[in-house]
């Protein structure tokens, strides 16, 4: 009975150090799957964490132990750095350079003169500029002539000075002003001197028997010849022989002469010189504006008759 007892006490030691021996190994398996102890690989940046209950949160981190006191700088195993420097918008990414390869629109220019056109006729002066814009757009002109404004009028300006506010001869200032859609303007100041043109016209220089019926009486014909001469904005010598006879009593000697003078006043001096019957006469006269004469020349002769003629003076 007693060697019995001993045996099953033997059994049961046995078994209850097999149990102690499991309890052992179940806890230490518990701890090491809690802890992430049994299986740790020191080149691994995975961490196995055991699952949570219910309702827990968790925040997995990812390390380099080998890279982990400054991220930036190489990984020793060769791995490159994926840290992008501030503002340098990385590779590939969609930002773009910041607008650094866009292309900026050139600036807007002014319009450009091209020609002022000036031309004058007289004291009228003809202002018809040429204007152009670089970019096309539409241009507005304004145009002043001695500071005094002038409206174009179908693209040309024209202005009259009065003879007696600028005289014979005036330099005229002229302004451009070029404005374009945009706003840029161009403006140009050109000078133009205006002459006044005088035109003097002599016509019909006649000389008529004032008493035919005397001058023939005794003579079938006479003769009258001399000359006439013109000096002034005319500068003319004219020879004449002209017969007179009953049926022809007057005589044409200048049908029309004209000339001008530029820049100053114009005139004319008028001489006549002739002989009629053995008789020499003259007949002479300074004209500034347009006149008519009807002198009477060989008035001592039994032929004496009218010399006439017309002057008509003109300034623009």
């Amino acid at each position: 009975m007693r060697k019995r007892l001993q045996g099953k006490g033997r059994v049961l030691l046995l078994s209850g150090g097999a149990l102690l021996i499991a309890v052992v190994l179940g806890v230490l398996w518990g701890f090491a799957g809690t802890t992430g102890l049994a299986d740790v690989d020191n080149d691994s940046t995975t961490t196995t964490v055991a699952p949570l209950a219910s309702g827990e949160t968790s925040t997995t981190t990812t390390e380099d132990p080998d890279n982990a006191a400054d991220p930036n700088q190489p990984d020793p195993r060769g791995n490159p750095s994926t840290t992008t420097p501030s503002g340098s918008g990385g590779s590939g990414g969609s930002g773009g350079s910041g607008g650094g390869s866009g292309t900026t629109a050139p600036p807007n220019r002014a319009p450009i003169i091209v020609d002022a056109g000036l031309s004058s006729n007289g004291l009228t002066l003809s202002i018809t500029p040429t204007v152009t814009d670089p970019d096309g757009d539409d241009v507005a002109v304004a145009l002043t002539v001695n500071g005094q404004d002038a409206s174009p009028t179908g693209g040309t300006v024209m202005t009259t000075f009065a003879l007696a506010d600028v005289g014979y001869s005036h330099n005229a200032t002229i302004e451009i002003r070029a404005t374009d859609t945009a706003g840029n303007e161009t403006v140009e100041t050109f000078s133009h001197k205006v002459n006044a043109v005088t035109t003097v016209v002599i016509s019909t220089v006649k000389f008529r028997v004032q008493t035919p019926g005397v001058c023939f009486e005794d003579t079938a014909a006479v003769r009258l010849g001399g000359n006439v001469d013109l000096k002034g904005s005319i500068t003319e010598n004219i020879q004449f022989s002209e017969e007179l006879r009953p049926d022809r009593t007057e005589v044409v000697l200048v049908d029309e002469i004209s000339g001008e003078t530029v820049g100053g006043p114009g005139g004319l001096d008028v001489k006549m010189l002739g002989g009629l019957a053995g008789l020499l006469d003259l007949y002479e006269k300074s004209h500034s504006s347009t006149d008519g004469v009807l002198a009477t020349m060989f008035k001592d002769t039994e032929c004496k008759g009218f010399f006439s003629y017309t002057v008509e003076i003109t300034t623009k």
